[in-house]
């Protein structure tokens, strides 16, 4: 049986300790460690790329072992709709990449501030936080319990955090109604009425790993924690494997952040989990959407690394990232809401995409 103190003895635990040891003295020995530059190409710089990358891929390997053979869980299987959203995740990442290889620049253009990109992405949070408060809304109807308060606290301020980040994208809609730059806001990076860009690099840093940490990670390790007494009081909340297959994809945008040690290691974790995911036992539809989000991930990853000088600004292909999370957020909500409705709230719902 699968116990948390045996994990401490496995190799993978040991050879961690050793990579995030080398990553945080890498880190403090570069003061302004976090800031953007293209991908240095030169043979230290790759040789710690594939080292990092070897250990994700044991690091999924190992949680997949535990998971598949001693715990016995069964692999994904998917309604209609989520293999259309997996799908449709796939087919546009393609049609970017695309793009960037055929007119980089007009890929740039689409993700200047008010295009298409930034636009999609405010309108998923804001659609992400809106049903994330309808599910909020439907556990009111649970019998009161200290667990149906932690789901109406967490849910409440995923609905908000999610909220803030949307208008944080489109400044508040400042530029839409032509509002002056208030003086405390004048000295931030786009002399635009919003916080992150007070401390963009760093704010970006946390709000990627942040996102790839609970939409990648989680789905992965979760069924590790099923055993035991509280995971039934927040399985509710948790993204699963459709999130998972969704948000992949966003970890391979990536250029000026590209030599963040942990960046390559969001990668890395989020490419095998795939390839790992690919080959469990799946239908057919799965396994083809599957090869396909591999395929697109490698070669997304590839070209933007090799090629991203034809960006017209470092961090374009950020934008395009920050589409994707958008993206796996709106997915998530659908997930929790799906959820809902399975404990029996609100009966009289009828949520076409959900069934």
């Amino acid at each position: 049986m699968f116990t948390l103190p045996k994990l401490v003895h496995q190799p993978i635990v040991w050879f961690s300790i050793l990579i995030l040891t080398a990553i945080a003295i890498e880190i403090i020995s570069k003061p302004f460690y976090l800031s953007d530059s293209p991908p240095q190409l030169e043979f230290p710089f790759l040789i710690k790329t594939l080292i990092l990358l070897i250990w994700s891929f044991c690091l999924v390997a190992t949680v997949r072992k535990n998971v598949f053979k001693t715990l016995g869980y069964a692999p994904p299987k998917f309604k209609a709709y989520q293999l259309g959203l997996i799908g449709f995740t796939a087919i546009i990442s393609w049609f970017f990449l695309g793009l960037f290889l055929i007119n980089p620049q007009q890929f740039s253009l689409l993700a200047l501030e008010d295009q298409i990109i930034e636009n999609a992405s405010a309108f998923l949070c804001f659609a992400s936080a809106f049903i994330l408060a309808i599910a909020l809304v439907n556990i009111f109807s649970l019998p009161p319990s200290r667990s149906r308060f932690f789901k109406l606290i967490m849910l409440g301020i995923l609905s908000l955090v999610i909220f803030v980040i949307g208008m944080e994208e489109v400044s508040w809609f400042q530029r839409m109604l032509a509002i002056k730059t208030p003086a405390s806001f004048s000295n931030n990076l786009q002399q635009e009425m919003n916080l992150h860009n007070f401390a963009t690099n760093k704010f970006e840093y946390i709000y990627y790993l942040g996102t790839f940490s609970l939409f990648s990670i989680v789905p992965l390790i979760k069924p590790l924690f099923q055993k035991y007494q509280w995971y039934s009081s927040i399985n509710l909340l948790l993204p699963g494997s459709f999130t998972f297959h969704v948000g992949a994809i966003a970890a391979a945008y990536n250029y000026d952040m590209w030599d963040f040690p942990l960046i390559q290691v969001a990668f890395g974790i989020a490419f095998f989990g795939m390839v790992f995911y690919a080959f469990e036992k799946a239908n057919t539809t799965l396994k083809i959407l599957q090869i396909i989000v591999i395929v697109v991930m490698a070669m997304s990853q590839i070209m933007f690394i090799f090629k991203g000088n034809a960006f017209l600004r470092l961090y374009d292909v950020t934008e395009y990232k920050e589409f994707f999370i958008a993206l796996t957020m709106f997915v998530y909500a659908i997930e929790v809401l799906a959820n809902v409705r399975k404990l029996n709230l609100k009966k009289n719902e009828n949520l076409w995409f959900l069934n």
